[in-house]
């Protein structure tokens, strides 16, 4: 016997993923103000001073982060990119490096 799921209408599934959808940007949205609050506390800031910080330390911070494992900050660092209008550079290779 099958479940009241086996016979959803493909309207009403489209509207369970818009309602988690949803739920999961304000999460992630009230997560990152958090982070970037914290940050402000501790004397950071100035991501979006191209002068001071560059698309290339974003980048580098981005990966950096994304193994440490928080998604929450590496959602910060992709929003500094994106206000920024920049785009994630790839790694920096150095010489004899394939």
């Amino acid at each position: 016997m099958g479940s009241s799921m086996d016979f959803e209408r493909p309207w009403e599934r489209a509207e369970r993923d818009q309602i988690a959808n949803k739920a999961g940007i304000k999460r992630l949205k009230e997560a990152m103000k958090a982070k970037l609050a914290a940050a402000r506390l501790k004397g950071r800031g100035g991501w979006q001073d191209k002068d001071d910080c560059s698309q290339e330390h974003l980048s580098k911070l981005l990966r950096e982060h994304v193994e440490k494992g928080d998604p929450v900050d590496v959602a910060n660092f992709c929003m500094m990119l994106h206000a920024r209008g920049e785009t994630i550079l790839p790694v920096a290779r150095t010489d004899g490096e394939a």
